[in-house]
Order: structure tokens, then C-alpha cells, then sequence
């Protein structure tokens, strides 16, 4: 490469920032084969004065430092890479491999075009499953890369792994965290997309139509378009990640009004199992009708029932935070609140039983606050009914283990018990401002859940309310409130002055 420059570049130009700057972009798209170094280096050579010159337009200037950056993100990764293993056992072909295989991650990652992914989503059980198998690529290597590209912000965290993520048996979850390419990077993709044909075919993007550009041909401020499902919802930016499902900030063309679109996450959709999840979460959701739970409305199957394709429910969408959201940034709720709030869920979980629905994960991140509403319970993906469910067993582990009952981590039948001790978890985390135990340690978690009562004796609230919480939580399914009706009764025990607003 080094050659190639010194027969084009001008001797004033010398060691410039500018040369050093073209030399990694050149190293990053050449990706270390010599035919694509001379296809990209020949785009900017012209001959002038019986001489060839290399020349970068203004038109090119964020194009090149953009892939230089990339270049020096990686390079900087690799170093690390290389600090960490004896010299004496290095070999080069070795440290060849390793600057592959980050590079075709960095390809990868850049066409992932926002869907979530996860480390395993890429290498699961040791098997290469989207990178090149003869890079002997590891779950840890890539790990560490992933986490690298997230602190130089060209990903980002849709979720982090702790023992409030749902586990889901029988079906392949990821490990580790949940990435998606970040927002400034995908704008910066679809602005070189749109203005350089090059660009498009690398990144397997079409030209986009309608697109609005500068006068140096870079679309200014966008995204790429909307994927659109059904020909009516065009779905926008990612706004969560359940065990099984991706959510997406989406709008409904037909009757002109935003909604939120949960999908099967990208990697799941050829799993038939999944798919016949979402479509019992659907027939589950479309039928209730509380003002505590999300409005459903509508499912949408799959065009290809085999890969789960386009398979779809339309949500409203809730825009206010989450009791998770609310309690990290206003702290613990007063007395007056957690009762509010318990009674409203236990209302709701009154309904649930009427209907024969259970074991609805019911968890802070899963209830929504609303200003009119109050707390608005969302995602049914490991909802069932009380009876005629085939896709779960007695003996499956499912839910999230923070707010898991011991019948279900033991394996035992669970029933509408189940949801009344989560909910005095939730109330617990309202007034203590934090879960029983670290969320941090899942296999911790499940042990102390089994093993141990929850102490409520510290927690900020009357004896009373103390006792609810603790009655609601009780490890034995016999000693916590038999029904909803009679836990939302307990905490309509309240002092008629405190009304503080949660919203």
C-alpha cells in the first residue's frame, strides 16, 4: 500500500494527517485483499500531467474519515487482542485470522441495518452461524469486540443481561447483551447509500427513493427507510427487547396514528416454536380489554409461515416510562403510591383470573406509568392459559428470575399465585426503590428465591403494608393471598390524606 501511495501522492504532502487518514481508510475497505485495495485505491487516481495523482473530493472528505475511524477502532482492539496472548505462542497466521474475523464482524455489524443481535446470534454453542467458520471465530472473541465497537458508540445497548431479562425455555436466547447499530452510525451509512453507488452495493442497500439531499450529495439528518409490514406499518426505531420478541416505534398508514409492533427477533424466525408463541400471545392479548393492560389491535401472520417472516402484533403505543424508569429517578414511591399502584395491578390481576390468564411475567420494566391511566401492564409473551396449553410444560423455567415464583423455578404448576407473588415483588421494589436481591446474579437469585423469605422489615412503609408485601411474596403458594380481590382489599387500607402523583 505503502508504494502505491508514494507513486501518487505528492512529496509535500509528505506524512499528513490527511495521507495517514486516506492510508487506514484504504487499509479498512481493502480488508487485507490486494484486489480490493487496487478497486478502491484506482476510484481516486486520475492521470494529470503525464503522472498519476490520487485526489479526494469534498464530496468523498466524510466517507474517508468515517471508514478511517472504523480502521482505527479496529486496530486499536487488535492491540488488545494481541497484549493478551503470549508472543512466544503467536504465530502470524494467527494474528491474520484475528484481523479477518474483526473485520468481517465490522462488515456484518454495519449491514445489520438496527435489528438487535447478540454475540450468540453470531457463534452459538461453538458453531459459526453467520461469520466464516475457517476464521475460528470464538463467542469470547467476539464478545470483546462487540463490547469494544459499544464504547467507541458504533452500537449500542438494547438491553444488558441481569436477572431481570426473561428466560425462556426450549428456545435459543441470546447471551450477554443486546446491541443494535447506533442511530449516528446508521445515519451516516445511509447518507454514503445514498450518494455513492459503491457504497450501496457494499452494504447491500438499495437506492433510496424521495430522499432529500445536500449540495455535497450526503442526506442530511435521515434514516434509512422504514421497513413496512402488511403494506400499513412501517416500522421505525427499535424501543425494546423481550425474551423473545423485538418492539418497534412503528406507524399505521391506514389510519394515520403511531403504534408499537412486536416482532419476532431476527434470529428467531425460522424457529417454529417461537412463532407459535407470539401466535398464542396474540390470541391472548387481542381478547383482553382492561384499561390496566396494553390495547392490542391486531396480529398480523407471517407471509412465510415456515421462517416466521412479517408474523406481527400491533400494540398502542405507551410513551410514558416504566416503573423501573420512574423509580430510579425519583427513588422509592411514598406508601400512598405503592398502594395505589398494588391496587390497580391487583384489580388487573382479578381480571387475568376471570379470564384463566397466567403467568404474565409481571415485572417493573413490564408495567408502563401512564399520566391518565397509572400503570399499564404490557408484554404477554409467557402469558398462558390456565388450561389447554401445549407449548408449556410442567418442569419448564420460564420467566424472569428476579421476579420469579419458587413453584416455577422448582418446576411445579403454576397458577394465579404465581402472578400475586411477583406482584409483591413489584410493590417491594416501589418501596424499597430496588428488587429483594442483586439483579446482577441470576443463578444467585434463583437459589435465594427458593431458599429464602424476602425481608421486608427495612422497607419505609406502615407495619401493615409491610406485611401485605410480605404476605404477597411468601415462597409458599398456600400462605399468600388466595385471590387478587382479597390483596387489592389489604391495600385499600389507606390513610385518606396521602395522594401523591406517581406519574
Amino acid at each position: 500500500m505503502d508504494r502505491l501511495l508514494e507513486a501518487v501522492v505528492a512529496d509535500e504532502v509528505g506524512d499528513s494527517a490527511e495521507l495517514r487518514q486516506f492510508r487506514d481508510y484504504l487499509q479498512f475497505k481493502a480488508r487485507g485483499i490486494p484486489r480490493r485495495l487496487l478497486q478502491e485505491f484506482n476510484s481516486f487516481v486520475s492521470w494529470e500531467e503525464n503522472r498519476p495523482v490520487a485526489r479526494v473530493a469534498d464530496h468523498d472528505l466524510e466517507r474517508v474519515a468515517f471508514y478511517a475511524d472504523l480502521e482505527s477502532i479496529v486496530g486499536e482492539h487488535l492491540e488488545h487482542e494481541q497484549s493478551r496472548r503470549s508472543r512466544m505462542l503467536t504465530v502470524e497466521i494467527d494474528h491474520d485470522r484475528r484481523r479477518l474475523a474483526a473485520y468481517h464482524l465490522m462488515d456484518w455489524v454495519l449491514r445489520s441495518e438496527g435489528e438487535p443481535f447478540a454475540s450468540s446470534d453470531l457463534v452459538h454453542d461453538g458453531v459459526d452461524v453467520e461469520l466464516d467458520p475457517l476464521l475460528r471465530t470464538s463467542q469470547r472473541g467476539i464478545s470483546r469486540l462487540l463490547a469494544h465497537l459499544e464504547q467507541h458508540r458504533v452500537i449500542e445497548y438494547v438491553r444488558r443481561p441481569d436477572a431481570t431479562v426473561t428466560i425462556i425455555e426450549g428456545q435459543r436466547r441470546p447471551l450477554g447483551p443486546i446491541y443494535k447499530l447506533s442511530a449516528d452510525v446508521r445515519r451516516v451509512l445511509f447518507g454514503l447509500a445514498a450518494s455513492n453507488e459503491g457504497e450501496r452495493a457494499a452494504l447491500l442497500a438499495s437506492a433510496p427513493s424521495g430522499t432529500i439531499t445536500t449540495d455535497t450529495g450526503i442526506v442530511a439528518g435521515a434514516l434509512p427507510p422504514s421497513r413496512v409490514l402488511a403494506d400499513r406499518y412501517e416500522l421505525h426505531d427499535v424501543i425494546g427487547q423481550g425474551g423473545m420478541g423485538t418492539v418497534y416505534r412503528a406507524y399505521d398508514r391506514q389510519l394515520e396514528r403511531p403504534v408499537a409492533v412486536k416482532t419476532l427477533r431476527y434470529f428467531d424466525r425460522g424457529n417454529s416454536v417461537a412463532l407459535a408463541r407470539l401466535r398464542r400471545e396474540a390470541q391472548i392479548a387481542l381478547k383482553l380489554d382492561h384499561p390496566q393492560i396494553v390495547r392490542t389491535y391486531d396480529a398480523i401472520e407471517p407471509v412465510d409461515d415456515e421462517h416466521g417472516a412479517g408474523a406481527a402484533i400491533i400494540m398502542e403505543l405507551m410513551d410514558g416510562p416504566d416503573l423501573t424508569e420512574v423509580v430510579r429517578t425519583q427513588g422509592p414511591l411514598p406508601e400512598a403510591a405503592v398502594r395505589r399502584v398494588g391496587r390497580q395491578l391487583a384489580s388487573t390481576l382479578s381480571y387475568l383470573q376471570r379470564e384463566k390468564v397466567i403467568r404474565i411475567d409481571l415485572k417493573p420494566s413490564n408495567i408502563v406509568i401512564d399520566p391518565r391511566r397509572g400503570p399499564v401492564i404490557f408484554d404477554f409473551g409467557i402469558a398462558r392459559q390456565e388450561e389447554g396449553d401445549s407449548l408449556t410444560s410442567t418442569g419448564d423455567v420460564i420467566g424472569t428470575p428476579t421476579y420469579m415464583a419458587p413453584e416455577v423455578i422448582l418446576g411445579l404448576a403454576p397458577d394465579h399465585r404465581t402472578d400475586i407473588h411477583a406482584l409483591g415483588l413489584v410493590l417491594y421494589f416501589c418501596a424499597a426503590g430496588r428488587a429483594p436481591w442483586d439483579a446482577q446474579n441470576a443463578t444467585a437469585t434463583l437459589y435465594r428465591l427458593v431458599n429464602e423469605d424476602i425481608d421486608v422489615s427495612e422497607l419505609p412503609v406502615s407495619t401493615e403494608l409491610r406485611q401485605i408485601i410480605a404476605k404477597a411474596a411468601s415462597r409458599e403458594p398456600d400462605e399468600r393471598f388466595q385471590n387478587a380481590e382479597d390483596m387489592e382489599a389489604a391495600l385499600a387500607v389507606a390513610d385518606p390524606s396521602a395522594s401523591p402523583d406517581t406519574s
